[in-house]
């Protein structure tokens, strides 16, 4: 590896030049990266299963039956010619899509009138779809066209390209698509990459990927139009067969010829990440949600968990009292509310509901309001003046009931759209004014302070898709399937926006969504998405749990920019506030009927979060358990969401709440008595409702306590949770940044941090989230370059340059990069962080002053005077048109983070379970880390560069760059490509040469092997030797790794300095030739 911070002149400086700012390789097994072939099989994100019985006695693509071939041999023993526009190192290895190789089915081949087809058991397991369907495709093309037609129907791309869509019975749409590669013409490059470009315009960008079926076969036909019969089309041949089994042939099919080719992609991720089908979602199409059934609860006590940890036995009688709590709980919903679905369906019940009453239509208005002596709601429907016939009864549970019949001509009496609020009698006599706490919509009037209820129940239903003001939305696309892992695009729907304004759902829409797409992501997590009066709270401190919030929209367009996410193919995660609420009471629901404790918090002490100043749940009470847990299925059944972020779930946990202690791993820490079961077996309860409701639904905690069994099922008695926020990586990094230069960065420790995660409980891994962007903080990036953002942050040529821009640009993707490597089993990023958004974020604010003084008041929270910003909008967005700039710097960061992400999705390397860190040197500043299939190298060294670097890896095989944060297109010099090339363009030369060129103790492989041997025995001597004496030969190492053998974690490196080349494997080493 060249380059890191090395001086033009040949002195080391403490900052690079431009173009010498360090970078991280990555590399891949087996050639220079994935072949259109590969990328179409590692597309087919639904049969993924190798065949099993019936691959028995065939022939294997590379192989025998007794020998079957590894997918990866599979893969690349197929004849398939690269397209040059896809091969190309700046473009095309950012643009590969599709699942990890190692997940990808064995393909064999079956020997039928004279084709070769490639058999794929099949296993659908889309949303919504709980069957399983399993079929050998074990026919030839001919006859499985036929077998699938009888379901659907054809249309023909070309005389090579055949595409049949079906619906199993009970199942979503499947796509075949028959492809007559043409391998004869192995010389015709031209032909083939026009036959593969059509493959990839004209078939993936218009076939939903988690439907999608791909059958490739070869007739071993000759591109040409002279003898037609010789060779005869697909559709002929399909034809064929059909006219013999006396079949009719359809007369219309589902596309008709050419209807594909016209509908082509026009960039890249329309071919790796391609929107839902069109025709399987036409307009009278309308999404039907299916809902699992809730479980019985395990005949045990608590500790089934204890299989993961021999450790939990020590705390055996706390896991017995929370399990026998839960337990409790349960069988108490279950004997009086008809289970846990039913009670959580509560918003069906409480609040502003059509229904029924002694025969007659009408309104239904319902609210739990114990200590009230009287309520009545009020509104524009009656001037805000209550009748008679507007005042609600109470029943014996304290809940206040209210019918209003419709009018005689039909029509509601609380019109949609009008304002309401209740106004009730407090136990002390006091009349006061509440929005009701099940209220779907509060808005707030630009001349008004407070908040006010809305009815919204839209009268007429759109059609699936439409977006009309007063109509109710339709869902029109499934929700996508759950994916393996997460790459997270943490969004505020407000502050999206590039001018300084509050954006809006549909622009967030029409303008975000397919930015977020392009990069790579496969989630969005919405933050302020439950209604707060306080817009600077950032949507954290909730006034109305069920209510969008209002500044972006209506209920009806957030629903619509859910749906279009499905399209897009994103999950989509609501930031959900369960912790605490805010303590306003006109418009929240604080102190609801007067009073203090006895509703929905606890009271006194207890109930008030001294920090954050708000009001804290009471969990052990039944309606706040039903308001709670009918909140989280509301927000999944209503709008669609596929899961949540928990918010502040520390401070539920811990009587202290997490607030000025700090964990130490201790387990006498996480259950002893400042430990609250209550708040930690409503956690159990709702992760039990929500993955047995929406089995593909996702739940991720923010608890920065490492609590053990916190990501372990409930059904073993965990708390339930999918992941872990990784909260204390970012902490690191800013540390470390701000408090260390580069040469006394620790690795070690910067690698404990990283990795430093419970087995078998999966973490979310960030460098950075909205809490480091806020004003008070820095991000990463500015921290890294702080002031010369503003002067120095032109592309070459185009301004003045910086060394402390080129640092920081080279650190950002470093430190991204080796989080995204090392850092969970999914990964997560901020909202504009991915180019390095300069600043921070500021809501508007204005000065709170004493009224009699005029003097600041302290924030609460921390005690210090912070003055407002004259509620200033201007540093609260995005600035897209940065990153958009070719002519600014910022483009660079933005591209390497797309390329982050299209590296896993090709490789899906993050939730690989091999994770080694086989190299941490502190000397060398330099790490190698596995991590699934591929090897990553950094090198963090300021101004120290490598050649010939020998580095362990697992995989005895040659390694070929697919990612360098030092492409030109990243910001770098291209070294590492250019000098990758030509090890490729000398290959031979190379090998036979070694001796001479890369490690003049390897005379011939015997000696290598006798040479890696001893090095392997003297690890640490032959480390210390080349350490002392790295300054010869322009720094050429032929150092050891740490480890040689083949273990089944993985391994770590990362890279700041220098260009670098293939990663060649020689004889147990794997060798930067």
């Amino acid at each position: 590896m060249h380059g890191g911070y090395t001086h033009p002149a040949g002195t080391h400086t403490g900052y690079p030049t431009r173009n010498h700012g360090g970078y991280a390789l990555c590399a891949s097994i087996g050639g220079p990266g994935p072949s259109p072939l590969d990328i179409l099989r590692q597309e087919n994100k639904v049969l993924r299963e190798t065949i099993d019985e019936a691959s028995q006695g065939w022939d294997h693509a590379a192989g025998t039956a007794d020998s079957p071939t590894t997918p990866q041999n599979a893969l690349t023993t197929t004849d398939a010619h690269t397209p040059s526009e896809l091969s190309n190192p700046g473009t095309g290895f950012a643009d590969y899509g599709g699942p990890s190789t190692h997940e990808s089915p064995a393909f064999v081949t079956h020997k039928g009138k004279g084709s070769m087809i490639e058999a794929i058991k099949i296993r659908e397991a889309s949303a919504g779809i709980g069957q399983r369907i399993t079929r050998s495709i074990t026919r030839s093309i001919p006859d499985t066209a036929k077998l699938l037609l009888k379901e659907g129907g054809y249309a023909a791309l070309s005389d090579r390209i055949l595409v049949l869509r079906f619906r199993p019975a009970g199942a979503p749409p499947v796509t075949a698509v028959i492809a007559y590669a043409p391998t004869d013409a192995a010389d015709d490059a031209v032909a083939k990459d026009a036959f593969y470009e059509q493959l990839h315009r004209d078939v993936l960008s218009q076939t939903p990927s988690n439907h999608f079926l791909l059958v490739l076969g070869d007739f071993n036909a000759k591109i040409t139009a002279a003898s037609p019969d010789a060779h005869p089309s697909a559709v002929s041949l399909l034809e064929r067969e059909l006219k013999a089994a006396k079949i009719d042939i359809p007369t219309t099919a589902v596309h008709p010829i050419g209807a594909l080719a016209a509908q082509t992609a026009t960039c890249p991720e329309d071919y790796w990440s391609p929107a839902f089908d069109a025709i399987a979602s036409a307009d009278d199409v309308r999404l039907v949600d299916e809902y699992g059934s809730i479980s019985p609860i395990p005949r045990h006590d608590g500790t089934d968990v204890f299989k993961w940890d021999d450790y939990l036995k020590g705390h055996e009688a706390h896991f017995r009292y929370r399990w026998s709590e839960f337990r409790r709980i349960r069988s108490e919903i279950d004997r009086n509310e008809g289970g846990l679905d039913q009670f959580a369906q509560g918003y069906k019940r409480y609040g502003m509901n059509r229904g029924t009453h002694e025969g007659r239509t009408g309104t239904w208005y319902r609210e739990w309001a114990p200590g009230a002596k009287a309520l009545a709601l009020i509104g524009d429907f009656n001037t805000w003046k209550p009748k008679d016939e507007h005042w609600a009864s109470k029943n014996t549970y304290g809940v206040w009931e209210l019918f209003l019949p419709d009018s005689k001509d039909g029509k509601p009496v609380v019109p949609h759209r009008s304002k309401i609020k209740c106004r009730l009698e407090t136990a002390s006599g006091e009349w006061v004014e509440r929005i009701p706490a099940w209220i779907k919509w509060a808005t707030q009037e630009w001349n008004e302070i407070q908040f006010n209820g809305v009815n919204w129940q839209p009268e007429e239903v759109g059609a699936p898709g439409e977006v009309h003001p007063d109509k109710a939305y339709t869902f029109k696309y499934p929700r996508p399937p759950k994916p393996r892992n997460l790459r997270i695009y943490e969004c505020h729907v407000g502050m999206s926006s590039k001018e300084p304004k509050i954006n809006s759902y549909l622009e967030f829409r029409k303008d975000m969504l397919p930015r977020i797409r392009k990069l790579g992501y496969n989630c969005l997590q919405i933050m302020a998405v439950q209604e707060h009066a306080y817009y600077g709270s950032f949507g954290y401190h909730v006034t109305n749990f069920f209510a969008a919030s209002s500044r972006s929209g209506t209920p009806d367009e957030l629903k619509a920019l859910i749906d279009e996410a499905h399209r897009l193919g994103l999950v989509v995660l609501m930031d959900v506030v369960h912790s605490h609420a805010s303590k306003n009471t006109v418009d929240g629901i604080n102190m609801f009927d007067g009073s203090d404790g006895g509703m929905y918090f606890h009271g006194g002490e207890r109930g008030n979060h001294w920090m954050w100043d708000s009001r804290l749940f009471n969990y052990g009470n039944w309606e706040a358990l039903r308001f709670l847990l009918s909140n989280a299925r509301w927000w999944m059944d209503e709008y669609k969401f596929d899961g949540y972020r928990f918010d502040g779930v520390t401070s539920m946990m811990y009587r202290h709440h997490g607030l000025s202690y700090s964990f130490t791993g201790n387990y006498n820490e996480y259950f002893g008595m400042d430990t609250d079961p209550e708040a930690v077996v409503y956690l159990m309860l709702v992760n039990n409702l929500l993955h047995d409701v929406f089995p593909n639904a996702i739940t991720i905690g923010e608890d920065v306590s490492g609590m053990p069994t916190f990501c372990r099922p409930w059904q073993e008695g965990g708390v339930g949770f999918d992941y872990r926020l990784q909260m204390a990586i970012a902490d690191k990094w800013i540390d470390v940044i701000k408090t260390r230069n580069d040469y006394e960065w620790d690795l070690g420790e910067i690698v404990h941090t990283l990795t430093n995660r419970r087995y078998s409980e999966k973490c979310v891994g960030y460098a950075e989230s909205h809490d480091q962007a806020l004003v008070g903080d820095k991000t990463i990036a500015f921290w890294l370059m702080d002031s010369a953002m503003y002067d120095c942050m032109a592309a070459p040529g185009l301004g003045p340059q910086s060394p402390v821009v080129d640092r920081g640009i080279a650190l950002h993707k470093m430190i991204r990069l080796l989080t995204f490597v090392l850092g969970g089993e999914s990964y997560l990023n901020f909202m504009g962080n991915e180019f390095g958004h300069p600043e921070w974020i500021d809501f508007p604010r204005v000065d709170t002053t004493d009224t009699s003084t005029g003097a600041l008041i302290p924030d609460t929270s921390t005690g210090a005077l912070i003055p407002g910003n004259g509620g200033s909008l201007e540093k609260c967005r995005r600035r897209w048109d940065l990153c958009d700039s070719p002519g600014l710097r910022y483009k660079d960061m933005c591209a390497f983070d797309r390329a982050m992400n299209h590296l896993d999705k090709a490789f899906g390397f993050i939730s690989a379970p091999h994770q080694w860190v086989s190299k941490q040197d502190n000397l060398d500043k330099l790490l190698v880390v596995e991590r699934g299939d591929l090897v990553f190298v950094f090198n963090f060294h300021p101004t120290n560069s490598y050649t010939n670097y020998r580095v362990g890896v697992k995989q005895y095989s040659d390694y070929a760059i697919v990612l360098s944060s030092d492409e030109e297109v990243f910001g770098g010099s291209n070294n590492s490509s250019n000098n990758h090339n030509n090890n490729n363009n000398n290959n031979n030369n190379h090998n036979n040469n070694n001796n001479n060129n890369n490690n003049n103790n390897n005379n011939n492989n015997n000696n290598n092997n006798n040479s890696s041997n001893n090095n392997n025995n003297n690890n640490n001597n032959v480390n210390n030797n080349n350490n002392n004496n790295n300054n010869n030969n322009n720094n050429q190492l032929a150092a050891p790794a740490a480890a040689t053998t083949t273990t089944t974690t993985t391994t770590t490196t990362r890279t700041h300095a220098g260009h670098g080349h293939r990663f060649r494997r020689t004889h147990g080493w794997a060798r930067l030739a």
